[in-house]
């Protein structure tokens, strides 16, 4: 979220960044980023009426308008608090583990490409602003790295979670998911499909018309990037309280260990 502004009574008005409901901001513990350091706070609504964007507050124990725009102004970043916990069966309680699950499987990934490095380059990219438009820092550095081969490492809805419609068989536990669409490559897909099923790794396959990703942006920079997407299952998406399971985790690092590995010199990304 990000602040708007302030009411007379000091509650601060806000508006969403990216794309998750309302009702799930209701109710949760906040941090908000100021320039003097971190306040925090607490979502609050009415208690009758739809919940909205428009009528969500963050009580940050301000008396008045005066009060509270002396520990924060509008544009200033709201994050949820949702510090980690571990759960049974390997399983991860956090906020943010969209995406830092990805970024930890990434890193993961170069430190076995480390051990035996291939004949070609890998690169990590941790980028910024995606889900706001094509705009992003994934935009941004595929023009500059121009790679022959892009993946980009998300999350996914878990079907086995209450309410979730998924776009494929995704649940914890069941490996990472491959994406087929329009937006990306069917070469890199079959790839990462046979690196997967030769390294002995579960997979699923999700589809659709776009990715809601990363992905979405890269596949057209640099005069066109051979574009994939692997997404680790995640329960609760866009709350405090995500979940996800360190067995895909780690599975999303042998996998694309094994596809970069599967690579060579004459490889061709052509359709």
């Amino acid at each position: 979220m990000v602040i708007r502004g302030a009411g007379d009574d000091g509650l601060l008005k806000v508006a969403s960044l990216a794309s998750w409901r309302a009702q799930d901001a209701h109710g949760q513990r906040v941090r908000i980023m100021t320039a003097a350091g971190e306040v925090r706070g607490v979502v609050v609504a009415p208690h009758e009426g739809e919940i909205t964007w428009q009528a969500l507050r963050i009580d940050i124990g301000a008396l008045d308008r005066e009060s509270a725009l002396q520990l924060v102004r509008p544009g200033d970043g709201v994050a949820l608090v949702g510090p980690p916990e571990e759960l049974p069966n390997g399983c991860v309680l956090s906020g943010a583990l969209d995406d830092r699950v990805g970024v930890f499987a990434c890193l993961e990934t170069l430190r076995r490409v480390a051990a035996d490095p291939p004949d070609w380059d890998v690169a990590v990219v941790v980028s910024v602003q995606e889900e706001t438009g094509t705009h992003g820092g994934a935009r941004t550095v595929a023009e500059r790295l121009a790679p022959d081969v892009a993946i980009a490492v998300d999350v996914t809805y878990a079907g086995d979670a209450p309410g979730t419609a998924p776009w494929g068989d995704v649940r914890l536990g069941g490996g990472p998911s491959v994406f087929r669409g329009p937006i990306v490559s069917p070469v890199v897909g079959d790839g990462l499909l046979a690196a997967g099923a030769a390294a002995g790794i579960e997979l699923t396959i999700e589809s659709g018309s776009t990715t809601y990703s990363d992905a979405d942006d890269v596949f057209s920079a640099a005069g066109g990037v051979a574009t994939q997407i692997v997404c680790i299952p995640l329960r609760y998406m866009h709350t405090a309280g995500e979940i996800a399971q360190l067995t895909d985790v780690d599975a999303t690092s042998r996998l694309l260990e094994a596809y970069a590995r599967s690579l060579s010199a004459e490889s061709s990304f052509l359709r």
